[in-house]
């Protein structure tokens, strides 16, 4: 099967448009396109063939990765660990899960991917387990993700030490659709992103007196798996999922490859990616990571506008004309609770570390010192050969895996968003003519004089069936 560039296996936009409302030219249309993609990237089926041979060549070549395939009883596919957790679209269909997190400049890491036939308890057990064995248990490790409870059974089970919590935009539309029509947004994010109790206490009420139908579900849903006040890890920043969700969107048209040639999509991002890591880290010259100095400098600027009272030698009160903060220098605190959260001085602590003339960084957590950025890229991932020049022992290279035992959906595949349990499917409207369907600028309906007149041509909102091959 020979690797082609991207632009050239999903079309780009080239090719002609081809409308589906019916008729035997646009069927013939559909087979000599899905031909043509069968011939640039092969079959599905013999995709699943040569997954094997793929899998020792890849870590042949990249030495301390790891691979694991995992078949049924017949010989067909189950699970393959090698990055994500949306669903696939090819002929077979099926799931991808991914573990990813974010490194001491507030880049997207990827840290692993697997394939599976669905999403239940036991593959989201396998798929930890792995995890696990790579990059062990970290103590006061925070695992992020929906309220699915087979990652909440397969986390308890694997990382007994962990702590869960919820993705708050989840969350949020978990609380749209059980409540509808109540609009709490912003005072909701408030209460996430609180670092006190007292402030999150205050605005949980201010919460309940606009929605009182909000405070026992909350309350049963478990403040500590939601707000950062209660939160018994340290969640830094990352209080959604959306950094899952971006390489979900990244990978959106990879999604319909055969298996083999979605796992060598995933292993030339991550090349790439590494690759414009390790550029960026040559240009810092700096003691920090290029985050955390800016970081550090928006916090100085606050610290200008603030008074300092000594209490004694290690314990500061700092006066910034609103909650003000008490800074323990010893144990590294503030009543704030930026300090010992984000591991960075706050605002707080910064004009004590003026007043004592210290060194800033010496109150920064080692993670974020440019050192451990650049040992985080140091590994390289090195490109594959072409497949005529793989060296593969006998016994893998006879491992003919079967394609999975499910019946293919035939005819167009769905293309859009599968919503999960409990999720719903945003349509954006476009803010010209307030239909779906296209945006502003691509908008061909007249525009009504009148906010309540609707001409005939908007009636009915456009459908765009169109594909490009």
């Amino acid at each position: 099967m020979t690797t082609f560039p991207m632009w050239i296996r999903h079309g780009g936009t080239f090719g002609p448009n081809l409308n589906y409302i019916g008729g035997s030219l646009v069927g013939k249309a559909w087979r000599a396109r899905e031909a043509t993609y069968e011939t640039l990237q092969g079959t599905p089926e013999e995709s699943y063939t040569f997954l094997p041979s793929f899998l020792h060549v890849m870590v042949e070549y990249n030495p301390g990765g790891m691979t694991d395939l995992v078949v049924a009883c017949e010989g067909r596919f189950k699970l393959v660990i090698c990055v994500d957790m949306p669903h696939l679209k090819g002929k077979y269909m099926g799931m991808m899960f991914t573990a990813v997190c974010k490194d001491s400049n507030n880049s997207i890491f990827s840290m692993a991917w697997g394939i599976g036939d669905v999403e239940n308890d036991s593959l989201w057990l396998w798929f930890f387990t792995k995890l696990k064995q790579v990059y062990n248990n970290r103590p006061g490790l925070v695992i992020v993700s929906d309220r699915h409870p087979s990652i909440s059974k397969a986390i308890y089970q694997v990382y007994l030490d962990a702590f869960h919590e919820i993705c708050m935009q989840h969350l949020l539309q978990n609380i749209k659709n059980k409540f509808r029509g109540i609009s709490v947004d912003m005072l909701y994010y408030w209460c996430v992103k609180a670092y006190c109790l007292c402030e999150f206490e205050h605005l949980l009420h201010t919460l309940m007196l606009v929605e009182q139908c909000l405070g026992p579900y909350l309350q049963d849903v478990g403040y500590e798996g939601w707000s950062r006040a209660y939160s018994r890890g340290r969640q830094y920043n990352i209080m959604t999922t959306n950094i899952s969700e971006w390489i979900n969107a990244i990978l959106v048209k990879n999604r319909e490859l055969p298996i083999t040639a979605l796992a060598e999509e995933l292993r030339s991002l991550v090349q790439r990616w590494h690759y414009e890591q390790q550029t960026e880290v040559e240009k810092c010259k700096m003691k920090l990571t290029l985050s955390a100095e800016a970081l550090l400098a928006k916090q100085y600027q606050l610290s200008l506008r603030m008074r300092l009272d000594p209490k004694c030698e290690t314990v500061y009160t700092v006066f910034d004309g609103d909650k003000n903060g008490v800074v323990d220098m010893q144990a590294r605190t503030c009543s704030c609770r930026r300090f010992q959260l984000e591991q960075l001085p706050c605002a707080h602590a910064m004009i004590v570390i003026q007043h004592l003339r210290g060194d800033v960084y010496d109150f920064c957590f080692d993670y974020y010192l440019s050192e451990c950025w650049k040992a985080i890229y140091t590994s390289v991932v090195y490109l594959l050969p072409h497949q005529a020049n793989w060296v593969v022992p006998n016994e893998i290279r006879e491992n003919k895996l079967l394609s999975p035992d499910a019946r293919s959906i035939s005819g167009r595949r769905r293309k859009h968003q599968i919503p999960f349990v409990g999720e719903t499917i945003q349509y954006h409207k476009c803010s010209r003519c307030c239909q779906t369907g296209h945006h502003h600028k691509t908008c061909q309906n007249p525009v009504p004089l009148h906010p309540n007149q609707v001409s005939t041509s908007m009636e009915m909102p456009s459908i765009n069936l169109s594909h490009t091959f």
